[in-house]
């Protein structure tokens, strides 16, 4: 979520009410009640979109402004063709659409992330590193 911090600041500053959600596997949702890891059964699109319509309807929110970047795209997509009720629009912020696409989204996260380039992120960089080294095989 770190990437979309001044995001949230400026739609904050705007009189948005902002919602954020890392979807299953990702980040803050990737660990059970007790802390475990998810399974791969417990990682579908079916299950994360419907954890974006659980989230609205736990913050009370009827209808709401969807935006999703890269894979969010994918899941925000879902929400509209799942939950059309509960979507009031929708930004489809870089969407992967090909193999390519992959690649480079893959590079410039890496660039952002473990390179450190952006000047807003560049703290980050060395976390995530470090971070890492202590749980991945691979960086």
């Amino acid at each position: 979520m770190a990437l979309y911090r001044g995001l949230r600041r400026h739609a904050a500053a705007k009189g948005f009410d902002v919602i954020m959600i890392d979807h299953r596997g990702v980040g803050m949702s990737r660990h059970d009640d007790r802390g475990a890891d998810l399974p791969p059964e417990a990682l579908t699109i079916d299950q994360a979109v419907n954890d974006v319509a659980a989230v609205l309807d736990d913050a009370q929110v009827g209808k709401a402004v969807i935006y999703g970047t890269s894979y969010g795209t994918y899941l925000a997509a879902g929400v509209g063709v799942r939950h059309p009720d509960r979507v009031h629009a929708m930004v489809l912020d870089s969407p992967v659409l090909s193999a390519h696409d992959i690649d480079a989204a893959r590079n410039a996260t890496r660039r952002v992330l473990w390179d450190g380039e952006d000047p807003e992120a560049a703290e980050l960089a060395p976390k995530v590193r470090t971070a890492c080294r202590r749980r991945c095989a691979h960086p």
